[in-house]
């Protein structure tokens, strides 16, 4: 596809400006609930140079499945070659920009993301009501907690994928973006039957494998308030007092992940005289957080890291999308293991993959996380 330059674009209404017809290069770079760019060069002979500038919008195709989307050009490199190179965001970090005001201490909505996002819509965002063009979708049905217990403004980016206590972090979930529409979904990707095997399907890509992080099982703890004094008193485990075990684990000797649950336990508390039914209730919603944890944040799974690039095996998985779980063969024994597609990179103009990572990376949405603990989830 030919890029296109437009002047100012909104959900009703883009007004078109010319084809870049003379674009040397463009490529479109996307991460997993992250970064959405594009980067362009072209050559200052083109016709619509004139018309280039910062804030106006380019058109390309994102990769092989979704519908030309906008990005705003937000940089642009004049070299001494003939050539300028523009950097431009997709059109949702302009919703990713958007803030909640600083006027809602101690706040909590209450609901699915579609519910919650229709309150912050409402009453906390600026570009609240008719003036926001953004249209929020999500096919998430379970309910939760989202505080927004601090005094400052908060980007909207942060509450969609920040670091701790976000939508994502909530919920699990990915993004899909449509211009203007902005999509959450229990599972963007899909479960495909592609193996990546040394010898096989790959002659040349780096990988790394890393158990840092894999553990066998999950052991919760945390404080919980005793309602008729002004003490708090320590739960440890699931059920029983004993450690979680992580379902379909890869690790091979007993590892234990340490996870403070005090968070998820504000809102229980118990008697002196009954401490034992207050632990079976603190153990119980703490072994349910504690599954929750370990599969959001693949405790079972080695990691493993693969970044292809070589053209004639992009081609064999031109089929693969962003989030697509695939399946990793680790070494000549045949041990395995699955992860998903994080990151894309795609040729605008020759409609065809330049690489893709397949990795565990967790990335945020917002330029800037303050990466502060601010809210509270409740498990159900």
């Amino acid at each position: 596809m030919i890029p296109k330059l437009y002047d100012t674009v909104t959900s009703t209404e883009a007004v078109f400006l010319g084809s870049l017809s003379s674009c040397i290069s463009c490529e479109v770079v996307e991460e997993r609930n992250g970064k959405y760019t594009l980067t362009l060069m072209i050559t200052n002979n083109d016709i619509m140079v004139e018309y280039i500038r910062t804030q106006r919008y380019i058109l390309a195709k994102p990769n092989p499945h979704d519908s030309p989307q906008f990005f705003r050009i937000y940089k642009i490199e004049r070299n001494t070659d003939n050539t300028l190179k523009l950097f431009a965001n997709h059109i949702k970090t302009i919703a990713c920009n958007n803030i909640s005001n600083g006027n809602n201490a101690g706040m909590t909505l209450y609901g699915t993301p579609s519910q919650i996002y229709e309150q912050l819509e409402s009453e906390y965002l600026t570009e609240s009501g008719q003036n926001n063009q953004f249209v929020f979708k999500s096919d998430i049905v379970t309910n939760s907690n989202l505080s927004l217990g601090v005094e400052t403004p908060e980007l909207f980016g942060n509450i969609m994928a920040g670091k701790e206590g976000s939508f994502v972090d909530l919920f699990g979930g990915e993004y899909q973006y449509d211009n203007f529409t902005i999509n959450f979904l229990a599972s963007r990707g899909k479960k495909q039957n592609y193996k990546l095997k040394y010898g096989y399907n790959i002659s040349s890509a780096t990988q790394i494998e890393n158990v840092e992080n894999l553990y066998s099982q999950i052991y919760p703890y945390g404080k919980i308030k005793i309602s008729d004094s002004n003490k708090q008193q320590y739960v440890y485990g699931g059920v029983g007092g004993a450690a979680v075990p992580i379902e379909d684990t890869q690790c091979l000797i007993q590892r234990t992940f340490l996870l403070d649950c005090t968070a998820q336990l504000e809102e229980v508390s118990m008697m002196s005289d009954n401490i034992d039914g207050g632990y079976q209730i603190a153990q119980e919603i703490m072994q349910r957080y504690a599954k929750k944890y370990a599969k959001d944040n693949d405790l079972g799974r080695i990691a493993v890291n693969v970044t292809i690039d070589v053209a004639s095996q992009l081609e064999d998985m031109l089929g693969l999308a962003l989030c697509d779980e695939i399946t990793v063969v680790l070494d000549k024994f045949n041990s395995y293991t699955t992860a998903k597609i994080t990151q894309s990179v795609y040729n605008t103009l020759q409609e065809r993959w330049v690489s893709l990572t397949i990795g565990t990376q967790k990335t945020t949405l917002a330029d800037i996380v303050l990466n502060r603990r601010r809210y509270i989830p409740n498990v159900n």
